[in-house]
């Protein structure tokens, strides 16, 4: 295409022969909507007055890897990958290698320090229940094998030179991949498995279970690019042995590393997100009562619609004392204009027992506004 005078010739063409268009916008609408999740996390933590938390710090470094992943990601396009690898100069493919290897390390730093942050979310969520030492462990856990990742990765072919990987001498660099894709799918699953069970031992109807446990599900979406990235690498590194690698076996891996990257900041925060709020309430910096209106509009519509024609507003909050105490429901009901105060007490036939920790100290708590009618009218 002939430019007209003014015009620039455009930043990357997309041909059979060169795919770092696709590099560039799949890297750019990845880094576009993790930032937009961060926004919706803090605005959520602001608005709703929510402490910020180790597990936000977490999300936060994780992003701030994905950036530079991304600028050495963009290096690494810039010298050569994306294109088949005859286009690839002599004196682009070191550069190109050494941003890779940057790419690697920061893929992985920016996927653990994600997990990080959804175990310290599950952590705050537990806190003061049986599963917060779960948490704890699994917090070690991901360092550890964080750690081994970064290493698996690190130590290949010359360890003098460990950029370097075309035309070179290296054995094992799938069986490598493979380690770490293990470790991820199979952590991934953890972080899905435990948060579902904490959640069906939990007193609550099964349609709310079932939309937290549902929250909690996202993460495993990010099994499909793992799985995908896993499949493009074997061709991909051919390169080692001097075979011909075309311009879409060249992005590929890095298209799906992306997108992981993405999901894994994207996951975290769905669980803070409107329909999660609706179903849960949790201690850990939450407005209870009538003032958390980010957790319900005040009960069913009907209950709206009567609280629209009468004075009379009745607040039921559950608390949990220490053992060898009656859990109880109280509900004070005030009428404003006749200055006449009502009590009523509620108990729980099954929730009597004093040796069950979960019971006396449940990880979610629901306080939720209730209006009730009544009339002083003869029956």
């Amino acid at each position: 295409m002939q430019l007209q005078p003014g015009q620039s010739p455009p930043f990357a063409v997309i041909t059979e022969d060169d795919q770092r268009g696709v590099v560039y916008i799949t890297s750019g609408l990845a880094l576009a909507t993790a930032l937009v999740c961060l926004v919706v996390r803090a605005y959520v933590r602001m608005g709703l007055g929510q402490a910020v938390g180790k597990d936000d710090y977490a999300i936060v470094a994780s992003f701030l890897f994905m950036i530079a992943q991304s600028i050495a990601l963009f290096a690494a396009t810039a010298n050569g990958l994306g294109e088949t690898s005859t286009s690839v100069k002599r004196g682009q493919e070191e550069s190109m290698q050494k941003a890779l290897l940057a790419v690697d390390v920061l893929y992985i730093l920016t996927l653990w320090s994600s997990r990080c942050s959804s175990v310290l979310f599950f952590e705050r969520l537990s806190r003061g229940t049986r599963h917060e030492l779960v948490w704890t462990g699994m917090l070690g856990g991901t360092a550890v094998l964080g750690t081994a990742s970064v290493f698996t990765v690190v130590m290949r072919c010359n360890m003098s030179n460990a950029w370097l990987f075309i035309d070179q001498h290296c054995t094992g660099l799938l069986d490598r991949w493979i380690a770490v894709t293990v470790f991820d799918i199979l952590f991934e699953i953890v972080l899905f498995s435990h948060p579902a069970y904490m959640v069906a031992n939990l007193q609550m109807a099964r349609k709310t279970k079932v939309n937290v446990i549902g929250a909690f599900a996202g993460r495993l979406l990010i099994i499909i690019p793992l799985a995908l990235h896993l499949s493009t690498v074997r061709s991909f590194y051919s390169w080692t042995n001097g075979a011909i690698v075309s311009s879409y076996d060249t992005a590929a891996p890095f298209i799906y590393t992306q997108i992981t990257l993405a999901l894994s900041i994207i996951m975290p925060t769905i669980p803070m997100l409107q329909p999660f709020l609706q179903a849960t309430a949790t201690t850990f910096g939450m407005v209870s009562g009538m003032a958390t209106n980010s957790y319900g509009e005040g009960g069913s519509k009907q209950s709206r619609g009567i609280s629209k024609t009468t004075s009379v507003h009745q607040v039921i909050s559950s608390r949990s004392f220490r053992r060898g105490s009656t859990q109880h429901q109280s509900a004070i009901m005030s009428d404003r204009e006749a200055g006449r105060q009502y009590s009523a007490a509620a108990f729980h036939e099954r929730r009597p027992s004093n040796s069950s920790d979960v019971s006396q100290q449940p990880m979610i708590r629901r306080d939720a506004p209730y209006v009730a009618p009544y009339s002083n009218d003869p029956a």
